[in-house]
């Protein structure tokens, strides 16, 4: 498990018009259960990318630790006072979650519909945090 690492694509939440165009790449290492969040470069943007949060262990605002079953697509984390929503997660986060039963039968769907090249570029960071927030948007996507 030492090199398994767990990515997700995500987006501050704020409504500051300067932090609001910013993303974000969330990894989760499964050996130690330790975040790092990195920012992407963006030309002409006229923010610092890089390292964001450093490698380490991040409480939840309730005092425990985050683990891997915390961090999904459509959930909101709060690290070190930043809140992310996270919008998308790359192929092996996505199977790692569903190969681990990190999630029930309607979030298998919804990995399944995320797997698919269409669905990738889609953006769910309009979503709430409701875990199946994505899934009810595919159906309503498919009953059309």
């Amino acid at each position: 498990l030492d090199s398994h690492v767990l990515r997700f694509y995500a987006r501050l939440d704020t409504n500051r018009p300067i932090d609001m165009d910013r993303n974000f790449i969330i990894s989760f290492n499964l050996s130690d259960d330790t975040i790092s969040v990195f920012e992407p470069e963006k030309r002409n943007s006229g923010i610092v990318h890089g390292k964001f949060i450093e490698r380490s262990k991040i409480q939840k605002p309730n005092g425990e630790y985050y683990q891997a079953e915390d961090i999904y697509v459509g959930a909101v984390v709060n690290f070190r006072s930043h809140q992310f929503v996270i919008t998308n997660a790359d192929e092996y986060a996505l199977c790692y979650a569903e190969q681990h039963q990190l999630m029930n039968l309607f979030e298998v769907l919804e990995i399944q519909n995320l797997k698919t090249s269409e669905f990738r570029k889609f953006d769910v960071s309009s979503l709430s945090q409701h875990r199946f927030g994505v899934l009810f948007l595919f159906l309503a996507f498919f009953s059309d």
